[in-house]
């Protein structure tokens, strides 16, 4: 059928590491392109709406979800995002193991970048500004234990409702350029991380969202590039922060990427 061929031709194209070899860094030359194109924050909002319906990384979380008081409804829901260490403590903590995380961490992001096409001061630099954008974002993000509080988790509210809430975030650009159905009402699953995240977004300039969202498309499609890539994804998510002892045979990976993406949009992230 039409989809057996859509998931085989995924699996296949994972599967042909002679051509992803070939084809470099290539593949990221659209989606950076798209970010370079912006020149505002209508315009930073509106790319990252795209990037949802695309399944490309974007600021927070947007979907569907059962309605709480009513499971028989789905509704629009949004939550916390942004993030590239596993937990919103990592950035501020000051233990010595979170400081490590760090450290690791901007090297991880300053070779990514390299390897995208950024000389290595450049590189640097904008791993720093990435680091700096998410520390912010941490802070505005509720913790583990708040997240637990169903509570915490239900807060319905209008559209108009939301961006009163939220006023630096431009969801009159970002919701329609998600291709998702118009809706009028939706619950939002971490209320701080928006209330205190405006402030943030207001105050980040437009350069440094663009820096991070650069960082975020090169970071999502590292595990679907050439061998450069794909080991420094694993040596910093998989060894470093999860301990595992060796990378998994590519069949399997590609298994797991076919299972865990065709369905959802049919696009591979690179």
């Amino acid at each position: 059928s039409p989809i057996e061929a859509r998931v085989g031709d995924y699996y296949a194209a994972c599967m042909d590491e002679a051509g992803i070899e070939a084809r470099g860094r290539q593949p990221l030359d659209p989606i950076l392109g798209r970010v370079d194109a912006v020149q505002s924050k209508a315009d930073f909002f509106r790319l990252l709406g795209e990037n949802e319906g695309m399944a490309l990384p974007t600021l927070f979380r947007f979907g569907s979800a059962p309605e709480l008081h009513d499971s028989t409804r789905t509704i629009a829901s949004v939550g916390q995002g942004g993030l590239s260490l596993p937990d919103r403590d990592d950035y501020l903590k000051d233990d010595a193991k979170s400081r490590e995380k760090r450290g690791k961490f901007l090297e991880h992001a300053a070779r990514l970048l390299e390897l995208a096409g950024e000389d290595p001061a450049s590189a640097k630099t904008d791993a720093a500004t990435v680091l700096r954008v998410e520390t912010a974002l941490a802070k505005a993000s509720m913790d583990r234990v708040a997240m637990r509080d169903p509570k915490n988790r239900d807060n319905p509210m209008s559209v108009v409702e939301l961006q009163q809430l939220a006023p630096a975030f431009d969801f009159g650009a970002y919701f329609p350029a998600t291709g998702a159905p118009a809706f009028q009402r939706l619950n939002v699953t971490s209320k701080k991380f928006f209330q205190e995240g405006s402030a943030v977004v207001d105050a980040t300039p437009v350069a440094d969202w663009k820096t991070w969202l650069r960082w975020q498309d090169v970071r999502a499609a590292a595990p679907y590039l050439g061998a450069a890539f794909v080991q420094e994804d694993f040596r910093f998510n998989r060894q470093f922060l999860q301990g595992a002892q060796e990378i998994e045979p590519r069949w399997k990976r590609c298994v797991q990427a076919t299972d865990r993406c065709a369905p959802v949009s049919g696009k591979p992230l690179a």
